[in-house]
């Protein structure tokens, strides 16, 4: 990285500096125990606060509500520490991109349109009637298919396939390996074999999307696979056939989401969760890890389990659980005296 005056930087999160002089200049970020005196370093967690003691970073950036428990040393006080340190990080370390220009590897039809300022890799492939916005960059192996659109300032990393007359908005990310618009698993049995289904649909991507590595998003089998601005994919991460996904929803590794289900706004998904297909999920809804979804959920609900459950409720099921040697015990201690009892009072009534 570049070095930076402080005083810039603060000025860009909307923090103030405690203890440090206004021509200090940062040199690089690291964590509280391995910092130089030329870095900054954060404290995003009370956790770790003992850590700020013998710290040799320059300055530390620190959350408001917690600086008045810490040791007296340069800071960088904003109201939330996580969040501009996300933000410092992408100032102080934007992402390497290919040279801008086009590598004479490239295979560009004709009829494509390339914006300004565009970065295209080595052996990038770009059918006819492809159009790309301007600084967007392709890196090598990334294939185009015919009449897709790709917006502004994107960044689709190696060997990514956006298969045809896909829609891509502005400022997506798109890492290593992943497919946008391959076939949905559409299939027609006719007693002895099945007839494919042509998905005649698309994909639609919004605006400051990003999706992960060896990601795979079906096209609409008719209409659209649509994912809203703002979403988040991790990787590994399957959505089938006319799956829609609402505007800054997170979703985490390893879940896939059946065809034509639709997931709701600013939801969190958790790892490995399992959605079958044509179900409704609300906004503002919390999926645990593992959870398997098979019926629709209302807005503003936490779910667990499989099959899916109110997470409170799943958690006394878990603990009840933690305890199922104990209470097979004791209802076979039980079992016994009641059959002691039986065997007492039938030998009463025969006296």
């Amino acid at each position: 990285m570049e070095a930076r005056k402080l005083s810039e930087l603060v000025q860009a999160i909307d923090g103030r500096m405690v203890g440090v002089t206004d021509d200090f200049v940062v040199s690089g970020l690291a964590a509280l125990d391995r910092a130089r005196p030329t870095d900054i370093s954060f404290l995003t967690h009370p956790k770790y606060r003992h850590l700020v003691i013998n710290t040799q970073a320059g300055a530390v950036l620190v959350s408001e509500k917690i600086v008045n428990d810490l040791p007296v040393r340069p800071m960088i006080v904003v109201s939330d520490a996580y969040l501009a340190l996300a933000r410092l990080m992408q100032m102080l370390y934007p992402p390497v991109l290919p040279p801008c220009g086009i590598h004479p590897t490239a295979i560009i039809a004709d009829e494509a349109v390339l914006g300004t300022d565009v970065r295209i890799g080595a052996h990038v492939t770009i059918d006819a009637g492809v159009s790309i916005g301007d600084e967007t960059a392709l890196f090598p192996g990334v294939a185009v298919g015919r009449e897709t659109r790709i917006g502004r300032n994107c960044i689709i990393y190696p060997n990514v396939s956006l298969y045809h007359r896909i829609t891509i908005g502005d400022r997506v990310i798109i890492h290593a390996g992943s497919v946008v618009g391959s076939d949905g698993f559409g299939f027609a049995p006719d007693g002895s074999r099945y007839e494919k289904i042509p998905q005649i649909g698309s994909v639609t991507i919004g605006d400051d999307v990003e999706i992960g590595a060896n990601c795979t998003i079906d096209r609409g089998s008719l209409g659209m696979t649509v994912i809203a601005s703002g979403v988040k994919l991790d990787n590994l991460i399957h959505l089938a056939h006319n799956v829609c996904v609402g505007e800054n929803t997170v979703i985490a590794a390893q879940t896939g989401v059946s065809g034509s289900s639709t997931i709701g706004c600013r939801n969190r998904i958790g790892g490995q969760v399992g959605v079958t297909g044509h179900v409704m999920v609300g906004d503002d809804v919390v999926l645990t890890a593992k959870a398997g979804i098979m019926k629709s959920i209302r807005s503003r609900e936490m779910i667990s389990g499989f099959p899916q459950m109110p997470h409170q409720q799943w958690r006394r099921t878990q603990a009840a659980l933690r305890h199922a040697d104990e209470m097979r015990e004791d209802i076979r201690r039980l079992d016994t005296a009641l059959e002691d009892m039986r065997k007492r009072l039938t030998a009463l009534e025969e006296e």
